[in-house]
């Protein structure tokens, strides 16, 4: 499980361990991004913009 930077306050960012649904979250963020175009759109969930955001919120990458 990769640690997230999670802000506490003034400038500050803390590690801690993503949670169960976030580590969920980001391996179908993952997976949408893998996917042709139009799977995406069957499939249901996250379209390819929000997996990217999903994927910069959780990792900070």
């Amino acid at each position: 499980v990769r640690p997230v930077l999670q802000p506490t306050g003034k400038n500050k960012m803390v590690r801690r361990k993503l949670s169960i649904p976030e580590q969920h979250q980001l391996r179908i963020a993952r997976r949408t991004l893998k996917m042709p175009n139009a799977m995406v759109g069957i499939m249901g969930g996250p379209n390819k913009e929000e997996s990217r955001k999903i994927i910069k919120r959780l990792t900070r990458r």
